[in-house]
């Protein structure tokens, strides 16, 4: 009985060790089974998110004509936004709107040298069609106002040595040159804002700028023939006769100072005449 009982307990415990066993691998398998599929599934439900995400990009950028969507907002906002002020600027035009004031509402005065902003381009041609029909709103007048001659010059002539600026600040030079003949500037005044009173008198006659500031006296001289101005009244504040004579006499050697030499003389004649 005692052998039998023993048997019977071992046989038992043999079938529940199996069933045990062959659970365990069961549930391995399906889990195993249950963990494929699932990742299967997720990665499918993922690729095809990607390629939907793909394909309404394709879509988006064919309708803006290759652009990604927002380069081609960006774009369109830029083309709005100039036809807007394109329009208003034709309406303020219509409605005689100041140079000044167009200048102010562009906030052109603000945050540095206007002539690197985009818009300044845009104010030149309104002033300059505004001033075709009111002379005295030019958009020299109101630079000068705005910066005074000495800045304007300076920053005129920066902007003549940078390539993006450099046609639009010649022509404004061209026009600042203009208003000073119109103001009758002191040609002294110009004589030291082209800073010919720093430079060294032994080759002052060879500078552009002394060609310019006689090219001005001369202007000035043919607009206003009831006032006449003397080459000689502002050079003999800077060099004595004894030396202006002497610088004279040498530049007639020169071909390139000749003609000036032979005009200062003929005004240094003038001028004695006329003090008499």
């Amino acid at each position: 009985m005692s052998l039998f009982y023993l048997v019977c307990v071992a046989i038992v415990a043999s079938m529940c060790l199996v069933n045990a066993d062959t659970s365990k691998a069961f549930r391995s398998k399906f889990s195993k089974i249950e963990f494929h599929s699932k990742n299967n599934i997720s990665i499918s439900v993922s690729r095809l998110l990607r390629s939907h995400s793909a394909a309404n990009s394709k879509l988006a950028e064919e309708r803006a004509g290759g652009l990604s969507v927002p380069g081609f907002k960006i774009i369109k906002g830029l083309f709005s936004s100039s036809k807007t002020q394109a329009e208003k600027l034709e309406s303020w035009l219509k409605s005689g709107i100041s140079a000044d004031a167009v200048f102010t509402h562009l906030q052109l005065g603000k945050g540095g040298n206007p002539f690197v902003k985009p818009q300044f381009v845009d104010w030149i041609k309104y002033a300059d069609d505004l001033s075709a029909k009111t002379p005295e709103m030019s958009a020299i007048s109101t630079l000068t106002r705005q910066y005074g001659d000495d800045v304007l010059f300076r920053m005129i002539e920066t902007a003549k040595m940078h390539p993006n600026t450099e046609s639009i600040a010649t022509k404004l030079e061209g026009e600042q040159m203009q208003h000073w003949l119109t103001t009758r500037k002191d040609p002294d005044e110009v004589f030291q804002l082209f800073q010919l009173n720093t430079m060294t008198r032994n080759n002052i006659f060879e500078k552009p700028e002394f060609t310019a500031w006689v090219k001005y006296v001369d202007d000035l001289n043919t607009k206003h023939p009831e006032e006449p101005t003397w080459m000689y009244s502002t050079l003999t504040k800077y060099l004595n006769d004894k030396v202006l004579f002497k610088l004279t006499d040498d530049m007639k050697w020169s071909e390139t100072t000749k003609p000036f030499a032979t005009k200062l003389e003929d005004d240094w004649l003038q001028a004695g005449l006329q003090s008499r």
